[in-house]
């Protein structure tokens, strides 16, 4: 058949057509959410990003360790040496700190080719005026949450590592999806942010599972 023996077809009015466009997940990837999509951690942003992380500090070290992956520049700061030690271990260097001290931060600028990350993993929440700046990340990691945090209550996204703290999340959030945050399954978190509580299966390779289980119990 030759194209001549093709019926012909009208070109449709660009006007006519409905486009829909699916703009897919932004941030640090952690796996999937229940039905499947794509579930990320919103950090390394063109502005100030604030995340409470509860009852995991092995996935503190997951998402540490997926931001050195995609270029950002991590500091931790902790008290709890054992804990980052097979992190640090395994990629410290130039683009990774670790302290046991109070510290100026960011070091650098922070940029689109530079961005920076602060991860504390301290009893006490920071002030919101840390990291306050465009492509600046801080991640605070907490036994419980600070309800009466002003860090907690302004960050994007809480992260919630086991059940317990439903209450806590919706004291926090004043959403009554906060309580999926107690409907959790081994080896997932809830994502708890302004619009919404996620539940995600962390998507883990072997070495970072090993990682994730290194230093004192959490």
């Amino acid at each position: 058949m030759s194209t001549s023996q093709l019926p012909a077809q009208p070109w449709r009015n660009l006007a006519d057509i409905s486009l829909s466009l699916h703009v897919p997940a932004a941030g640090v990837l952690l796996g999937a959410d229940r039905g499947g999509n794509i579930a990320c951690l919103p950090a390394i942003q063109p502005h100030p990003v604030r995340i409470g992380l509860v009852d995991g500090v092995g996935v503190a070290r997951l998402v540490a360790h997926r931001l050195l992956a995609v270029g950002c520049q991590v500091t931790v700061y902790s008290q709890r040496q054992p804990s980052w030690q097979g992190l640090w271990t395994k990629v410290g260097g130039r683009r990774m700190t670790f302290t046991q001290r109070s510290v100026r931060w960011p070091g650098v600028p922070a940029g689109p080719r530079a961005p920076q990350a602060l991860v504390l993993d301290a009893p006490e929440p920071p002030p919101n005026w840390v990291g306050d700046a465009p492509w600046c990340t801080v991640i605070h990691v907490a036994s419980r949450v600070p309800t009466r945090s002003e860090f907690w209550r302004a960050a994007d996204v809480v992260v919630v590592c086991a059940p317990g703290h439903g209450e806590a999340v919706l004291s926090l959030r004043n959403r009554p999806d906060g309580g999926l945050a107690d409907d959790l399954r081994p080896g997932e978190v809830a994502l708890c942010g302004r619009a919404g509580t996620t539940v995600a299966r962390l998507d883990v390779t072997p070495a970072e599972m090993e990682l994730m289980s290194d230093g004192v119990p959490h």
